[in-house]
């Protein structure tokens, strides 16, 4: 137990020290800093109040100790260690490797350099470079579990997992208490797919990590926490839920000694695993750091989101705000206005606050907040001029290619990759280009890439991007294989696995293998008109040989105008004020037209319009969207415009949409579904009559379809792919489809709003949480802590 701050000084560093390896570091500054100030000379003083103002996100005073440290003393290896994790802090590999190395000057031997200079190497993406570093530290130093695993991760990047098998195996036996060479052996097996070894391997702890000596000392107790940890997420991929279950409560009596990070992955798994009492345990926790992480107060502030008390959530900003460091205040506050309210919002608190001179991390945020508004191109110049001033900062080049992207301009955002490709570890190359490449539909060329990280044992089993390519690419039992996986992954909430097979991919997985019964040779022709309108795929098909057909010309086009009108709908009369906000951004365009319906006003007018048939069909639907959906169409068959779906942000003129043609312009995300969210039509249009009579139908049948297939981008996919099929010289002349891409030159689609993760959302997957203390908890941490004040400057 710590004790009260004592009046000797070498007993007051003691506790410093004490209180800094408690996680306590806004008190260890508090301690340090008085201590360098009666001692402004004592090196360790100095290193010891960075390493703490390191901890609570202070990196430029940090920097500002350290500098002359290293100036007067080069060989001063505590300082050198820390200069260059504050570069890597920033993610500047390139300044953290120059200084290493400049460190290794003066330093030529020294192991902890060394072994930085490879962790960097590797984290570069050089990674046989640092493999024959970590071998030589090994040899060095055999029994160092930090080597064992550094060394494995090298190998593994570079393919070789029988060399890291073998090591790992070598090392367990002449130390079979390594808990790093016992957890990267699990993860080889874990990779290979046989999870049962991997919990075999996790479960053969030496007798001082058994649950019965667990308290022998607190290293011991630390790898017998993190080795439940690792078990845990295995047992849920290998449908082992009691058995997770059961160790996650062993694990309640530990959660003081648990990081921040491991409390994260805590949360998860209780989320997962609807472990609600333990929850309010872990916000109890929180409630007793004085001192936490932007990190994990996100984490709670979602699980105070998910319950659903509005009156508690600005309290409870507050009093996790009165526990985090004042460099990170800022960026917190912005993102707890993301989660609550809206990323205009989170804008507006970033533009408020005096902001002398932003760090890449600070940059990083306003640039995805600036995309998250819906102003893509002020998003990419930022940016551009942020990677212009740090070249080597990844978490910037990344953002700036999620800019282009969301911009439009995919073909951008891939020229600037791949003239910076030298500067980025080859796997976050890898994964920008896979994103660059599927927004430009290049989808072979992306699929390689995960077959490529699939070989390196970089992509595991379960990944949502994966099912989704090969779903693209047709490869069903490969589909079918990591479906299952995916009904596992822990990342995955409970709800989402248990109701995997009704949703928009398993519902595809099972029109995949109809199609795949049905399907002519070639894939694409002569296909029935009936098996186009009831399968995605047959429909994509049609589209698919569509789009290989030259364009039609301008001038040769016969569909009638799309008129300048925009319609949308909302249920209920008053929408939310971040909704109108965007909705605001097409009622005022000059010179156009303006509808919205509600749910009342929108039965009145299908009964006026279309008759008692289309009113009962609405009544019918199962929730908003089916109601949306049917609504939309039934608006432009009868007198065409533009529909945008409430939460699509206009950002430029929406006559951009109509340019390219008349009659019916539609945009084609990637994976090969026409997006329903924005449609424009003339009145009358055949496909949209399509689309009307066919959900007509099965809302009044009560089709228990999902709804992106019964009523959204499916249907519509299916009703424009059948106008193609019983009349492909009129749709030619009288249908557009465009890309994705070019419609978020003009429109920023799905802006992310708090209501749509809540359980009232139509399309929410989150299982709503019992209240199991969760809500006394939430109170008790929202209550004050005392004034909130800002953290004092140390140097």
């Amino acid at each position: 137990m710590i004790m009260k701050c004592p009046e000797d000084p070498a007993q007051r560093r003691k506790w410093a020290i004490e209180l800094r390896e408690a996680g306590r570091h806004r008190e260890a500054c508090d301690v340090f800093a008085e201590l360098h100030r009666q001692q402004p000379d004592n090196p360790q003083l100095a290193i010891q109040l960075a390493s703490s103002l390191r901890a609570i996100g202070q990196h430029e005073q940090a920097e500002t100790l350290v500098e002359p440290l290293i100036a007067a003393a080069p060989k001063n290896v505590p300082a050198q260690l820390l200069n260059v994790d504050l570069a890597l802090d920033r993610s500047d590999l390139n300044e953290a490797l120059h200084r290493v190395e400049a460190a290794l000057s003066h330093q030529p031997d020294d192991v902890g350099l060394r072994g930085k200079r490879a962790v960097i190497l590797q984290r570069s993406g050089r990674h046989n470079d640092a493999c024959e570093v970590f071998e030589t530290l090994l040899q060095e130093h055999p029994k160092s579990d930090r080597f064992v695993s550094d060394l494995v991760n090298g190998l593994m990047s570079t393919g070789e997992t029988a060399r890291a098998e073998a090591l790992c195996r070598q090392v367990l036996e002449d130390e079979p208490g390594s808990w790093s060479a016992r957890r990267s052996l699990a993860m080889l097996a874990e990779a290979s797919g046989d999870l049962d070894a991997a919990i075999t391997i996790l479960d053969e702890q030496p007798e001082c990590l058994t649950p019965l000596h667990r308290q022998r000392t607190p290293g011991d107790l630390r790898v017998f926490l993190a080795q439940r940890l690792a078990v845990i997420p295995i047992r849920i991929k290998g449908g082992d839920t009691v058995g997770a279950q059961d160790l996650l409560e062993e694990l309640t009596a530990h959660l003081a000694v648990l990081s921040e990070g491991q409390l994260i992955q805590l949360i998860d798994l209780a989320k997962h695993l609807h472990k609600w009492t333990m929850l309010s345990e872990i916000i109890r926790q929180v409630q007793t750091r004085k001192q936490i992480g932007t990190p994990l107060a996100l984490a709670v502030l979602q699980i105070g989101r998910a319950a659903e008390n509005d009156a508690l959530l600005d309290r409870l900003v507050d009093g996790l705000a009165t526990r985090i460091g004042r460099k990170d205040q800022l960026i917190f506050r912005s993102e707890a206005a993301q989660v609550l309210r809206s990323p205009f919002d989170a804008l507006a608190e970033l533009r408020a606050a005096p902001h002398p001179g932003r760090s890449p991390r600070d940059a990083t945020v306003l640039g995805r907040v600036l995309v998250g508004c819906g102003k893509t191109r002020l998003a990419v110049r930022y940016l551009r001029m942020c990677a212009r001033k740090w070249p080597h900062v990844q978490p910037i080049a990344s953002q700036l290619v999620q800019a282009f992207i969301a911009a439009g301009h995919p073909e951008a955002g891939l020229a600037f990759l791949e003239a910076r490709s030298g500067s980025l570890a080859p796997e976050v190359y890898d994964r920008l280009r896979m994103q660059l490449l599927i927004a430009l539909g290049r989808m072979t060329e992306a699929f390689a890439i995960t077959q490529k990280q699939r070989q390196a044992g970089s992509l595991q089993n379960g990944n949502l991007a994966n099912l989704r390519l090969l779903l693209f690419m047709g490869h069903l039992p490969e589909a079918m294989e990591e479906a299952q996986a995916l009904n596992r992954n822990p990342r995955q909430s409970g709800h989402n696995a248990a109701h995997f097979r009704p949703s928009h991919l398993g519902t595809l997985l099972t029109e995949l293998q109809l199609f795949n019964l049905v399907a002519p040779p070639d894939g694409k022709s002569h296909i029935h008109h009936e098996i186009v309108r009831s399968n995605f795929f047959a429909a994509r098909a049609v589209l698919q040989d569509t789009l290989g057909t030259p364009a039609v010309a301008a001038s040769e086009r016969t569909g009638a105008p799309i008129p300048r009108r925009v319609v949308q709908y909302w249920n209920d009369a008053e929408p939310p004020e971040e909704i109108r906000t965007i909705m605001h951004s097409w009622r005022s365009v000059p010179g156009w037209d303006y509808l919205l319906h509600d749910k009342r006003s929108a039965r009145r007018w299908l009964r006026e319009r279309f008759g008692p048939r289309h009113a009962q069909a609405f009544r019918r639907a199962r929730h908003v969207a089916e109601e949306s959906d049917f609504l939309r169409l039934c608006m432009l068959l009868d007198g065409g415009g533009i529909y945008a779906d409430a939460d699509d942000y206009l950002k430029a003129d929406p006559q951009q949409l109509l340019a390219h043609g008349s009659g019916l312009v539609v945009f084609l995300e990637p994976y090969g579904a026409i997006m329903n969210n924005v449609i424009c039509a003339s009145p009358g249009h055949p496909a949209i009559a399509h689309a009307v009579n066919m959900t007509m139908v099965a809302l009044l049948k009560g089709d228990n379809d999902n709804t992106w297939g019964k009523t959204g981008p499916g249907l519509l996919t299916r009703a424009v792919a059948l106008h193609f099929a019983r009349t492909p010289e009129q749709a030619m002349r009288d249908t557009l489809i465009l890309t994705e891409s070019e419609l978020r030159r003009v429109v920023s689609p799905h802006i992310k709003l708090p209501y749509k993760a809540t359980a009232q959302h139509w399309n929410s997957t989150k299982a709503r949480m019992d209240d199991h203390g969760i809500i006394g908890a939430l109170e008790e941490l929202a209550a004050p802590v005392g004034q909130a004040q800002p953290v004092p400057c140390y140097t």
